[in-house]
């Protein structure tokens, strides 16, 4: 059960408004300098390709500095079915300045919706969703960023590193490569994260600690000198892993890459056997 996910059934029309409202609200975003700083998402210019080169390159700088890097990758639960509507209007309002008939406007898209369970024939009573924003819809991703910007002011304060894509964040710190120094390094970035944990609470978001990863990147030498073998997420011990997914990018400790490039020669081969398997019904023209 707690695999399931909402199915928004969104028309055409409603789909086409959203995407005049998203790139107005873009617009307004972007002519009043209030993007976070390191968000990929929903941004000009900017992707998953621009988040993946950013801290690879951040990483990359701090290992040439013999420094040691710790990364913690956040998993959300549910994350875009459970933004609270008032929590996300006054912050449009507060935050970002969106007011008069465009605040009146989202008002009136996020709620006054109904969900409903069916099962063969049956179907159940609709129930007024009171939570949310619609699975599948142009605007939705826009506005979850928009609910979450907090998360960056937090990594600020703790002198965390961050970069965030929709509900993927990244968090890292550069540690100095002896024990005592990067143990008060790990210890910053562990009240980040429960500051962040904390947060979600009150924001209605739940941080899942069983999908949350923890990886440190540096030479065979200093990963052995610093012998982390997990990072404290409240009452969660979080283990620290030897390769982690990121953004669909493999990234392994030493940063060698070789984890991707065995995942993409893994995947070629499986197409072209796919491919050998109709070749004696392919027609040759030449």
């Amino acid at each position: 059960m707690k695999n399931y996910r909402p199915v928004s059934n969104i028309p055409i029309i409603s789909k086409l408004i959203e995407k005049i409202v998203s790139s107005r609200i873009l617009q307004h975003l972007a002519f009043n300098n209030l993007h976070t700083n390191f968000q990929s998402a929903y941004k000009k210019h900017h992707s998953t390709e621009s988040a993946l080169l950013r801290v690879a390159n951040d990483i990359l700088r701090y290992i040439d500095n013999k420094k040691s890097v710790l990364l913690i990758l956040l998993d959300l639960s549910a994350a875009f079915d459970t933004i609270d509507h008032d929590i996300l209007l006054a912050r449009a309002h507060s935050r970002f300045g969106i007011d008069g008939k465009a605040l009146y406007w989202l008002n009136a898209y996020l709620k006054d919706r109904t969900q409903t369970v069916s099962i063969d024939n049956n179907k159940a009573t609709p129930s007024p969703l009171k939570y949310g924003v619609p699975q599948g819809s142009v605007l939705g991703p826009l506005l979850f960023t928009m609910y979450t910007a907090p998360v960056a002011d937090i990594a600020d304060r703790h002198g965390v590193n961050y970069h965030l894509y929709a509900d993927d964040t990244q968090l890292y710190v550069p540690l100095d490569n002896t024990l005592g120094t990067a143990s008060y390094q790990k210890e910053s970035i562990e009240k980040c994260v429960v500051e962040i944990a904390d947060w979600m609470n009150s924001n209605k978001l739940k941080l899942n600690s069983d999908k949350t990863d923890v990886i440190v990147f540096g030479t065979n030498k200093a990963l052995i000198d610093l012998n982390f073998n997990s990072v404290q997420i409240k009452s969660s011990s979080v283990p620290v892993s030897s390769s982690v997914k990121n953004l669909g990018c493999y990234l392994d400790a030493n940063f060698t890459m070789s984890c991707q490039i065995n995942n993409i020669c893994q995947q070629s081969y499986y197409h072209l056997k796919n491919i050998g398997m109709i070749r004696s019904y392919t027609v040759d023209t030449a």
